[in-house]
């Protein structure tokens, strides 16, 4: 049997034409009548949706409102836009909006999703909180300044943080074998830094993220962590 190649040819009539933004559904639905507005607002009594807009290029809020949008900086690629379902339309014709999604305002919950699950009675009866136990993480990003992953004292609380968007550097932990990518910090230095930093000093050795100085909130691309429990 012959075997069959297909070979598609495209041919460019002019530029391309731009790509339509990414809508998320809900919003769509305001954009076309088929959902009341307030559906998607914040409940503080504007009743307007409340979307967050990519915009390409940076300068989000600026470009937004330039182009008559009630727009609020958020970074400079995102900004959070109050508009109704003609001001949607408009906005996903908007030449450089990449994004309209809606914007989803999460609060922390632990203390009532621990008690569903049974969290505490589960402590009380077992007499365990967690203490001592290493916890894996795999993720895009974590932020070793963080208050949640640091002790009452400051200390990090990450027993080790591979950092894959840096390159090996063999004078880095050399006694370690090279594992061919990324970089490995330890609690001790992650403490070093975190100290150094809050001296306003350049720590030596330098943060994971090497160019992120003065520290920023941003969390570094990619790392795996472990987290160290609290000290007694």
């Amino acid at each position: 049997m012959r075997a069959r190649v297909a070979i598609a040819i495209v041919i460019g009539l002019g530029g391309a034409a731009a790509a339509a933004p990414v809508i998320s559904p809900r919003a769509r639905m305001v954009a076309r009548g088929l959902l009341d507005a307030a559906a998607i607002s914040d409940g503080t009594g504007d009743l307007r949706a409340l979307v967050t807009v990519r915009v390409a290029g940076g300068a989000a809020a600026a470009t937004l409102r330039a182009a008559g949008f009630d727009a609020r900086e958020l970074t400079a690629d995102f900004a959070a836009v109050r508009a109704g379902a003609d001001e949607l339309r408009a906005l996903a014709a908007l030449s450089g909006v990449l994004s309209i999604e809606e914007r989803r305002l999460l609060y922390p919950a632990l203390d009532r999703s621990a008690a569903a699950v049974g969290a505490p009675a589960a402590r009380a009866e077992l007499g365990l909180d967690g203490r001592g136990v290493a916890v894996g993480v795999v993720d895009t990003g974590i932020d070793f300044r963080h208050a949640d992953v640091r002790a009452a004292d400051g200390r990090t609380r990450i027993l080790a943080l591979l950092d894959l968007a840096a390159q090996r550097d063999p004078r880095h932990h050399p006694e370690l074998a090279d594992y061919g990518m990324g970089e490995i910090w330890l609690a001790g230095e992650l403490d070093s830094v975190l100290a150094a930093e809050a001296a306003g000093i350049r720590p030596s050795p330098p943060s994971p993220r090497r160019a992120d100085w003065p520290p920023a909130t941003a969390c570094p691309p990619a790392a795996t962590s472990a987290s160290r429990p609290a000290p007694s």
